[in-house]
């Protein structure tokens, strides 16, 4: 499924940080400029079993010349598309993210 990236804090790590080294991660690239979206409290079941996260959303600027698929192992690839012309099937937090910033994505397009 498509998925809009993300990953977890690592012990004593601050968010800022962990941004940084996901992208870097996940994308091959540096992070250029970010911006604090809000966050989601996320209710959901995963594998038969209830979880529940919080979400750091951020809007991120990078080169778009850097990028590679830096988890192979993980991720099968790495595409752009415009907002409405989304693939499917999507990770299931895509649509609640997409409702509660899709104003500040299109403005920043």
């Amino acid at each position: 499924r498509w998925d809009l990236g993300g990953g977890q804090l690592e012990f004593g790590e601050d968010a800022i940080a962990s941004l940084k080294r996901e992208i870097k991660e996940e994308y091959c690239a540096d992070v250029l400029e970010h911006e604090f979206l809000g966050y989601r409290s996320v209710l959901r079941e995963q594998k038969g079993k209830q979880t529940h996260w919080l979400s750091l959303d951020y809007l991120v600027r990078i080169d778009p010349t850097q990028v590679a698929n830096g988890e192979p192992h993980k991720l099968d690839a790495v595409e752009w598309f415009t907002l409405d012309t989304l693939p499917s099937p999507t990770h299931s937090q895509c649509p609640n993210f997409l409702k509660a910033y899709k104003e500040k994505l299109t403005k920043c397009i």
